[in-house]
């Protein structure tokens, strides 16, 4: 029942990012534009430019999928680097669609193409199958014909293509432009390999990096292990994995308890009878439960969605103070003895708890033969982006680059600190219900600016 928000990371990434921008050979002047009709461009690389209605778009359609409206000066300094940042990354891409038309990457082969094809079939068949699923869903066409159904999944589905402009013609020029830039991308990285020695200097310094870590911060190693958002490489010691079979207080709870904010004031709300209903399901549960059964009677009664989620458990710290959990359900599990141990029943401000202990983690090192495949890939993986990106910035310091800020909004000087901006994520994040204020964490980027200047 670990209560975790992964939207803050979403948040601070995409405005993070401003600190990588470069100037190049960047200019912004009102006198660079050539005619009348540049007015509405804000970014030139030799012959491609990126209008200001293009990068308002893409700020536009990042806020309505957040939450975020506009309008609202609350937002204005998350959304003015939003600005800075597709400001940036637009040209970047510009820079890039430049190089690949001068070494002749614009020319698709017919393999290419097929795959181009390809990808716009897939997307229209999920899209497909996502108006597929909400119009069966819907009341209205409860008991239609499959006739009936298939005419308003394509309805709507046409709907969807007109409302954001695709066309058979600018999902292929979309597409196309990817896979150009891809084709570029393997043909500059291709020569780029890691040696063995790197694989092992790299896990290395994972071990002793997650070592530090997890050491210091339990609920950290907690979460990794249990979510799996992310390989771990050293797991400290006495760390169990714990499975639960949970049972919530009656949910068709007053009005009161609906609207508690707290987790004491839940545990007020509740009443007597709503406890003891929970109670009882949860006795009835817990009687003939076996580690044998376990697994397939916390599959079908076990109310807790991570039991079908992660079913092999969670892992719980051998420190009782951790703040992962509840401290009912840290100290319940701590008290088991030996691997298949089930515990009595456990009351939480949620609902009772049955734990049974699955097994433990092994403390150390992770493997290292377990891990290299993968540790080679993601090395790869970042080596080939270090050199592409360090690739970039040579080509843009090459050509004539043009921005025109001003075109989207952004106004001279310095944007944010790189705290400032992480802090104008947070508060977008908590205000628009992605995350919950506790679980903000403030990135130090020892006072690192953003900037851009005229």
């Amino acid at each position: 029942m670990k209560k975790i928000s992964i939207f803050a990371m979403a948040f601070a990434a995409m405005l993070l990012l401003v600190s990588c921008g470069s100037a190049g050979s960047t200019t912004s002047s009102e006198a660079s534009r050539s005619s009348e009709n540049d007015a509405e461009i804000a970014i030139r690389v030799g012959s491609s430019t990126a209008t200001a209605e293009e990068l308002n778009s893409v700020v536009a359609g990042y806020c309505e999928m957040i939450g975020i409206d506009m309008s609202d000066e609350t937002y204005a300094d998350y959304i003015n680097e939003m600005k800075y940042d597709v400001l940036n990354e637009y040209t970047n891409e510009l820079v890039q669609s430049e190089k690949a038309n001068e070494l002749g990457f614009d020319q698709l082969s017919d393999e290419d193409v097929e795959a181009c094809e390809k990808e716009i079939a897939d997307f229209k068949a999920s899209v497909s199958a996502y108006y597929s699923e909400q119009v069966r869903a819907d009341e209205e066409f409860e008991g239609a014909t499959d006739d009936v159904i298939n005419a308003e999944v394509e309805r709507q589905c046409q709907l969807y293509y007109e409302e954001n402009g695709y066309t058979e013609d600018s999902m292929m020029e979309l597409v196309s432009q990817s896979k150009i830039l891809e084709n570029l991308y393997e043909s500059q990285t291709a020569d780029i390999t890691v040696t063995d020695e790197d694989v092992k200097a790299e896990y290395d310094r994972l071990v002793a990096e997650d070592k530090s870590n997890y050491e210091a911060d339990y609920s950290a190693f907690e979460s990794v292990a249990s979510y799996g958002d992310e390989q771990y490489y050293y797991a400290p010691e006495g760390f169990r994995m714990i499975k639960q079979i949970f049972i919530a207080f009656d949910d068709s709870a007053d009005d009161e308890a609906a609207e508690a904010t707290t987790e004491s004031e839940a545990d007020s709300a509740v009443t007597a009878e709503q406890k003891q209903a929970a109670k009882e399901k949860a006795t009835a549960i817990l009687e003939g439960l076996t580690a044998e059964n376990f697994d397939s009677i916390m599959q079908e009664k076990s109310e807790d969605p991570g039991s079908a989620a992660y079913p092999d458990g969670y892992a719980v710290s051998p420190d009782a103070s951790s703040t992962g959990y509840y401290e009912a359900f840290t100290k319940g599990a701590a008290a088991l003895q030996n691997i298949g141990d089930i515990s009595g029943l456990i009351e939480s401000e949620e609902g009772y708890h049955i734990l049974m202990y699955a097994g433990d983690i092994a403390a150390g090192a992770v493997d290292y033969d377990t891990v290299r495949e993968s540790l080679e890939s993601d090395l790869l993986t970042t080596k080939q982006d270090e050199h592409f990106e360090s690739l970039i910035e040579e080509w843009r310091s090459q050509m004539t680059v043009e921005q025109f800020p001003e075109a989207i909004g952004l106004t001279e000087g310095d944007i944010l600190t790189i705290e400032e901006a992480q802090e104008a994520a947070d508060d977008a994040a908590v205000e628009t219900g992605s995350i919950d204020e506790s679980d903000i964490e403030i990135i130090e980027e020892d006072g690192e600016t953003a900037e851009y200047t005229e």
